[in-house]
């Protein structure tokens, strides 16, 4: 380990034999619901292979040859000589150094991560870190205190950031400085006197202890403490614990504000990612803080754990003292935490506020999360002030994938770009990696920082033209604490929302500029007779264009149908929904209609200052999205009113960027029509082949036997009605669902820790295809999400209202989940078109709805499910109705692409300018 030594070596590498051993005896002992177990099943053989392959995985990242400890005859053992056979093969390769990528894995590794998931607790990647830590610059005279500390990441590159400082005092060249060699004295006396950090978790204490032996004994002051329940503390410090921790306990007594209490400490710094999940509920605990009360002084039954850490840390520092804390963005924007933020701006001065972006914790988790920095009012070093400027900003480069793969910056060849240590440069802009990447977000903030006097950067002298030229190439905005106490009801404080304000600030239309009118929909009531007047709901709009009412409105008078009436160029907008993400979703409307829309709509008359598809578009994009979120009304339904409307803030888009708007939306229009044309096609090829004409559709009285009422448990009208016995006669030979398809019902229990989609009622679409997913951890999920589908099979959903809900799982939705609410089906009969078709078909439609019962919930079961004969369709009609699908589902997925590209190109035109944006959507269209 670049000269670490044997010693260090053996306590990691003893961690790592120790956690693997341990899981290989469970599988093979235990019979438990392992990752090796689940993959490995029954076969041993097979579970001790995949363990194999992670003890590889961690050798292979050292680029080091298989060692022969490892063979399989050979049993793997904790022997001293086998360690040493490992460290004599490897004590000459550098595994890590001043970056710790490898450190990160061994240690998610040999911390269970479910457990983690279940706090909450998540890894901080590095380069976070590092922002936090250049922000804040710590200096050698000042101490830090991490107090959910994990793997260490936040005072081990504090000791980095520190030690350089160091070294170049010393005249001495920057080296690795993650390794064993010998220090200058000033750095070993920084360690052992100034950086501490404390963890619940005993496993992370451990692992964080061990791994950091080589930062220069870094392991002393890391405790195993818990950091909330500090009126426990002395009981915790037993013998055992004393003999483990008392040179880091007795050193950081020394910073009590009080001998013997630790209510509060006197840190010049904090820096913490404290965990999301769970909910303090002790009430020894919650008594101690000021943020479990509510407004009238009472304590909560329990409260948010990061909620407490909040007021814990700030009460960690001294006067003067700044902290860096990472919190879930509701923190930052929910109207029932505008109390937190209150009683932040009392106690500091808020310094900056990071949007991160939301791939930052994937594969874990796609929590929202911002960085919040602030500084503790001091009469000398931080004096209180009643208006000053925050400075906001928001991470543009994702640093990962949505898979939580790390995303690489390439050099001109296309080859990954390696800083000095020959380690990969993640692609962010949080700051500039060793000259070789664009300045960014920390280099913007220090000079922000350098202009307001922050006592942190001293006397550093202010550019304001480098200023300008960091905030030019950013998505940063500084705006005036009493501007954002009025601009909001409730204190809003997060990056995003000022951000999108700022780049609209300077080219800037209202909403009730745009207009020339606002009119809500109907609130008469629907059904699905389709003898009266068709109106549209919420849940038809489709993918920026109107689609296919269900309902209809038999009580609307001929003027209010008139006056209803959708026209051309109308915009629709989803005014409420108990789902805030799809209030403010619009829609324009591409031909004059005959429907009418419901109430939980309202339409927009655009006057020509921007034309509807950019209107649609803009509000469809993320910066409409923030707009819409910042202007709606919270509570159990969310409400986007026309009055809110017209305060919304538009970009001012010049002629060039609509008209290509409005070309992509109308190109996207003709390949959905085209879609819709082949589907139907489709449909009609299937209805021929099953050629089935009632003979007396419209009768509607029966007369049965008794013995047939009491052979089929039924006794209501409607499923003795003429129409289906003609249906039933017509396939009396045929086989049934039973017999002709495989119903797949069997449980799926999603788990903790894994990003799962989830596939609900309302992300079917009208032709079967699926319109979108929730992406969620599987712990977030409903007990409902329980149907694992792959690609080929047809979900159909079985509540009488909704049969008509079935789609195709298409290959980008393989090993999704979908609600229990749905059958899943394939055959070896039909092919996955044909098998959609049909389900789909009015005939098997009928007999569906025939077997349906129930009186709160009418749904078809299984049983009723299976009983249903299902037509031959001849292999050429199949055929010819797959390719007539496949063609309607490419069409529709290209307009898809295109309406989102005309969104993005609205996007861009607010970020950079209107130029970026036009080659954007012009470059894509000719690639098309």
């Amino acid at each position: 380990l670049a000269g670490a030594g044997v010693n260090a070596f053996n306590e990691v590498f003893k961690l790592i034999y120790t956690k693997l051993f341990d899981e290989m005896q469970s599988i093979r002992n235990e019979n438990r619901f392992l990752e090796f177990k689940t993959i490995g099943g029954d076969d041993e053989e097979k579970a001790d292979k995949m363990l194999k392959k992670k003890i590889q995985a961690l050798f292979d990242r050292a680029k080091v040859k298989w060692p022969k400890v490892f063979e399989p005859q050979e049993q793997i053992s904790l022997m001293p000589s086998h360690l040493a056979v490992c460290v004599a093969r490897l004590q000459n390769v550098k595994l890590f150094n001043s970056n710790l990528d490898v450190i990160d894995d061994a240690f998610e590794y040999l911390m269970n991560r479910s457990s983690k998931s279940e706090k909450g607790q998540f890894f901080t990647p590095r380069y976070v870190i590092d922002m936090c830590v250049r922000m804040l610059n710590p200096q050698e005279n000042e101490s830090m205190i991490d107090t959910a500390a994990g793997s260490c990441g936040f005072p081990v590159h504090t000791i980095f950031h520190v030690w350089g400082n160091i070294y170049d005092r010393l005249g001495i060249p920057r080296r690795d400085m993650f390794t064993a060699e010998m220090k200058p004295s000033e750095c070993i006396d920084y360690v052992r006197e100034k950086v501490f950090a404390i963890d619940f978790d005993e496993t992370a204490v451990k692992v964080a202890r061990t791994l950091n032996l080589i930062a220069g004994d870094g392991r002393t002051n890391i405790m195993r403490l818990n950091t909330l329940d500090y009126g426990n503390w002395d009981e915790m410090t037993t013998l055992d614990w004393m003999q483990k921790y008392s040179v880091g306990w007795l050193k950081m007594q020394d910073f009590c504000e009080t001998a013997g209490d630790y209510s509060s400490f006197m840190f010049d710094i904090v820096m913490a990612n404290p965990p999301f999940a769970g909910d303090i509920q002790q009430k020894e605990i919650i008594y101690r803080y000021e943020l479990a009360k509510d407004s009238k002084g009472k304590y909560a039954s329990k409260i948010g754990r990061d909620i407490l850490f909040i007021e814990r840390n700030i009460h960690f520092l001294k006067p003067g003292g700044r902290m860096a804390i990472i919190l879930p963005q509701g923190r930052f924007n929910n109207s029932s935490d505008k109390y937190i933020r209150d009683f932040i701006a009392r106690e500091c001065r808020i310094l900056a506020v990071i949007g991160l972006h939301e791939n930052v914790f994937k594969p874990h988790t796609g929590t929202k999360t911002s960085v919040l920095l602030v500084q503790k009012w001091d009469d000398d070093l931080c004096p209180r002030r009643d208006d000053y400027p925050v400075f906001f900003a928001t991470m543009r480069k994702p640093g990962k994938d949505n898979s939580g793969e790390k995303i690489y910056v390439r050099d001109s060849q296309g080859n990954i770009l390696r800083d000095s240590h020959f380690h990969p440069v993640v692609s962010h802009d949080l700051y500039n990696h060793e000259g070789l990447t664009e300045d960014g977000i920390a280099e913007a903030f220090i000079e922000f920082a350098k202009r307001e006097g922050l006592s942190f950067f001293g006397d550093a002298r202010f550019s304001e033209e480098r200023y300008r030229e960091l905030v030019s190439g950013l998505e940063v905005s500084e705006v005036m604490l009493s501007e954002i106490i009025t601009s909001t009801d409730y204190f809003r404080l997060e990056a995003e929302y000022f951000n999108a304000k700022e780049l609209l600030l300077d080219n800037k239309l209202k909403g009730s500029e745009i207009i020339s009118g606002i009119q809500y929909g109907t609130s008469r009531l629907c059904d699905e007779n389709d003898n009266g007047y068709p109106v549209l709901r919420l849940n038809e709009l489709d993918n920026g264009f109107i689609g296919t009412p269900k309902k209809f409105c038999h009580t609307l008078t001929d003027y209010e149908v008139e006056t209803l009436r959708l026209k051309k160029g109308d915009v629709l907008v989803i005014r409420t929904n108990g789902n805030p993400d799809l209030v403010g979703r619009s829609a324009v409307v591409m031909e004059d209609s005959d429907c009418a829309f419901a109430s939980y709509l309202f339409r927009v008359f655009v006057n020509g200052v921007i034309n509807p598809f950019t209107v649609s578009a803009f509000m469809n994009g993320k910066y409409g999205r923030t707009e819409i979120d910042r202007l709606s009304m919270k509570g159990n339904q969310t409400n986007f009113s026309p009055a809110k409307f017209r305060d919304m803030i538009f970009p001012k888009i010049g002629h060039e960027l609509q008209e290509a708007v409005q070309k992509t939306y109308e190109q996207a229009y003709i390949y959905r029509k085209e879609a819709q044309s082949l589907y139907a096609l489709a449909q009609s090829i299937l209805n021929d082949a099953i050629h089935f004409t009632p003979r007396n559709p419209d009768a509607n009285t029966s007369v049965v036997s008794l013995s047939q009422v009491f052979s089929s448990g039924r006794i209501d009208a409607e499923y003795f009605m003429p129409k289906y016995d003609e249906l039933l006669a017509h396939l009396r030979d045929n086989p049934k669902i039973g017999s002709s398809c495989n119903i797949h019902g069997a449980n799926f229990t999603p788990r903790k820790g894994i990003q799962y989609r989830y596939i609900e009622l309302a992300d079917v679409g009208t032709s079967g295809n699926i319109t979108g997913a929730t992406v969620a951890d599987g712990s977030e999920l409903p007990t409902r999400a329980r149907r694992l589908v792959h690609a080929g099979q047809v979900i159909i959903s079985s509540i009488e209202g909704s049969l008509q809900s079935c789609a195709l799982i298409t290959p980008e939705y393989d090993g999704a989940l979908c609600s229990t609410g749905f059958y899943v089906v394939d055959s070896d009969m039909y092919n996955s078109e044909t098998l959609l078709m049909l389900f789909k078909s009015p005939m098997i439609q009928s007999l569906m709805k025939r077997g349906c019962s129930g009186t709160i919930l009418s749904a078809i079961s299984e049983n009723e499910l299976r009983k249903i004969p299902m037509p031959y369709i001849d292999s050429h009609i199949q055929q010819s109705i797959s390719e007539h699908v496949r063609k309607s589902f490419a069409l529709r997925k290209e307009s898809e692409r295109l309406i989102a590209l005309a969104v993005k190109s609205v996007e861009l035109a607010v970020e950079y300018d209107e130029n970026t944006a036009i080659n954007l959507i012009t470059q894509e269209e000719i690639t098309s």
